[in-house]
């Protein structure tokens, strides 16, 4: 082919992620780090006693998150977070997403689930949508999908998205730090 890699004989730049530990005993054991971004197939040689991983779809909200004992956020940087399968650790730890409520956040949690099928949801229902009403937003590219990998009650919330004449989505960094982060702490604490 004629890409610059090929031709030349230069290294490709390969696929990467961003994590951060939320750990400071884990940090410790990383010399301190613990905001990372690496390719995400040396994702896999990453040896720590990590329980639980997040996943988030925007950035602010994995830079929000303070510290969680063997807890890790991922940046799934959207659709490119099934890309993910490749670590094989991921595959044996508790796996959270936790997109945006709007119809590409159910087909990013339904795409994760095609290879992370023990994958739960957070933030992702119906009682956090309804009451933040104030805090929605139209979304009228949003099309219609056959998810046959969410539950009854995600499917529920997925179809309030389509009732307004434009849609709706209700975007995750919009909602308030003070009440979000203290339910994730329990819902991380409560395995």
């Amino acid at each position: 082919s004629g890409r610059l890699e090929t031709i030349t004989g230069l290294r490709e730049d390969r696929p990467k992620c961003r994590f951060r530990v939320l750990d400071p005993e884990l940090r410790a054991q990383l010399g301190g780090q613990g905001d990372i971004s690496t390719p995400i197939d040396d994702l896999t040689y990453l040896s720590l006693d990590i329980r639980t991983v997040v996943i988030v779809e925007n950035l602010q909200t994995a830079l929000a998150c303070g510290d969680l004992p063997g807890t890790l956020v991922l940046f799934g940087a959207g659709f490119h977070a099934p890309s993910l399968a490749i670590v094989p650790w991921l595959h044996h730890v508790r796996l959270l997403y936790w997109g945006d409520i709007d119809a590409a956040g159910f087909e990013i949690l339904n795409a994760i689930r095609s290879v992370f099928p023990h994958a739960e949801s957070f933030g992702m229902d119906d009682t956090t949508l309804l009451s933040h009403r104030d805090l929605w937003v139209p979304d009228p590219k949003q099309r219609k999908a056959e998810l046959t990998r969410l539950s009854t009650n995600e499917i529920a919330t997925y179809r309030l998205l389509f009732e307004a004449k434009e849609g709706i989505r209700l975007e995750q960094e919009r909602l308030s730090w003070d009440v979000v982060w203290p339910l994730l702490r329990q819902r991380i604490n409560s395995a």
